[in-house]
């Protein structure tokens, strides 16, 4: 008996010993997760089926992906008719105080919730997302409430939101898989917003905005969807594509997260798609719903910041260990078909150059008359005037909002030099990256003094009886004098 007691002893502490290394190894796979794996899913997206998949249950910050559900709940809130495509979008202080990447417009801009979508899908600003949230909820906590709420009801069970631009926040995460589903749920349910998502660019005053997607240009069949990047993610992509094979249409998605630079992701997308046509029609084990998940590598969301943002330096043996090596697999690529290909490989292989598939879309402020639920401050005008509008900046003057315009160009103008250049060549000097530092400084202090008000057009001088109108005065007023004698006839005169 007392040996049974002590067989059942160590068959337990056997078992905590087989758990504890079981998840020393998850903590350890998840750890050099982070750092090296980069997830990656392509779906068929009529039968749902996984045609390829690395780590696609590996939690990962989304980055300006958010944008993606931010659009969806947008989409959602005017089919409920609570608002419309021209309800105004006001630029507050908390999305004026956004970092880039922003439009920068000044506290007060109301542009529409159509303008403010397609600057989000464009140039991906982090302002107008904030605004747009807060016009559609009231407030940012409601809106991320309602992103969090649809991603439940979508099957977006490993993904949590916490703003709606995708600013970098540590309990902010996804992962292939759902970004998927949430591509899948655009598609569905409206898809007769798809043009918002395939817009080759923008033309924000006589500035032209590119969209951050390459493979719109570069990819034959891409329409659409959307690129992020914050330090802890890498650079991240989404893209849709179709293609006619054999009669039939094959529409495909591919989630791509944590490539190393924006030319890497767009070569691994276009990779992936372009061996995904290649595929048969039902090619695949498994749909998204049976998708294995390996253990431990999605309970930690994966930070790379110090491979993205901060790199480690190389030292010398390294470099010339490296080239070394470079040098070898070029000599070796000529006999070897087999190997990895190269990014400028990949690039040729997988893409085009660039074509044009269509005109840049116009920004256009004000004139947002639609329902306005959430009482936004709003001028008569429907927007700030355009004359005040500056053009989209990167690192806007944020003093214009916390200093009067005396003071602005008090304290900047005297940190400025004008500096006069002599040269003997006819030819205009081209301006040095710190004298056109100082000019757009000097525009910037310019845009935030109010310009003065025009003159009123005159008025039409009419005829009255017995004067006449003339103008005089410092202003130029009108001034009515008499242009003859009274008439005193039949006026008794008094007498002593």
């Amino acid at each position: 008996m007392w040996c049974d007691g002590i067989f059942r002893v160590f068959l337990n502490h056997l078992r905590h010993l087989l758990l504890l290394t079981v998840m020393i190894f998850a903590g350890v796979l998840a750890g050099a997760s982070s750092a090296a794996a980069q997830p990656y899913v392509v779906i068929d997206a009529d039968s749902q089926r996984v045609i390829f998949h690395q780590d696609a249950h590996r939690r990962w910050a989304p980055a300006s992906l958010t944008k993606m559900m931010t659009a969806y709940v947008t989409f959602h809130a005017i089919k409920l008719q609570h608002l419309t495509f021209n309800s105004p979008v006001a630029i507050s202080g908390h999305a004026l105080a956004q970092p880039p990447s922003k439009m920068g417009y000044p506290l007060g801009t109301v542009l529409s919730i159509d303008q403010a979508i397609k600057i989000i899908m464009v140039k991906s600003a982090n302002d107008v997302a904030m605004a747009l949230g807060e016009a559609v909820a009231g407030s940012e906590e409601a809106f991320v409430a309602l992103m969090n709420s649809h991603a439940r009801r979508l099957g977006m069970n490993n993904t949590q939101f916490m703003n709606p631009n995708g600013l970098p926040n540590s309990k902010q995460f996804t992962n292939a898989v759902d970004m998927a589903r949430l591509t899948l749920a655009i598609q569905k349910d409206f898809p007769q917003h798809a043009g918002y998502f395939k817009i080759p660019g923008l033309i924000a005053g006589r500035v032209r905005l590119r969209n951050y997607n390459r493979l719109l240009t570069r990819f034959d069949g891409t329409t659409g969807m959307k690129t992020g990047f914050v330090c802890a993610s890498g650079y991240n992509i989404v893209v849709t594509a179709e293609r006619k094979l054999e009669g039939k249409t094959k529409r495909l998605i591919a989630v791509v997260l944590g490539e190393r630079t924006g030319r890497h992701r767009n070569a691994r997308a276009a990779g992936l798609l372009h061996k995904a046509f290649e595929k048969p029609q039902g090619f695949g084990l498994y749909t998204m719903a049976n998708l294995p998940a390996v253990i431990g590598v999605d309970s930690v969301p994966a930070d790379i910041s110090s491979d993205i943002c901060r790199p480690r330096r190389k030292t010398k043996a390294q470099k010339k260990a490296a080239r070394e090596a470079a040098k070898r697999n070029a000599a070796k690529a000529k006999t070897d078909v087999t190997r990895v290909l190269t990014l400028k490989e990949r690039e040729a292989t997988y893409m085009h150059a660039p074509v044009r598939i269509g005109d840049y879309h116009r920004i256009r402020l004000g004139k947002a008359t639609g329902p306005n639920p959430n009482g936004l401050r709003v001028t008569a005008i429907g927007g700030t005037p355009s004359n005040i509008i500056p053009m989209p900046d990167k690192r806007p003057l944020l003093e214009c909002v916390e200093k009067t315009p005396e003071e602005l160009a008090k304290a900047e103008l005297q940190k400025i030099e004008i500096v006069k250049t002599k040269t003997k060549s006819k030819r205009r000097p081209s301006k040095s990256k710190k004298k056109k530092q100082k000019t757009k400084t000097i525009s910037q202090v310019l845009n935030c003094i109010p310009q003065p008000m025009e003159r009123p057009a005159p008025v039409a001088l009419v005829p009255i009886d017995g004067l006449v109108q003339t103008r005089g005065g410092q202003d130029g007023d009108v001034i009515a004098r008499p242009n003859r004698r009274p008439d005193t006839s039949g006026v008794t005169l008094g007498s002593d």
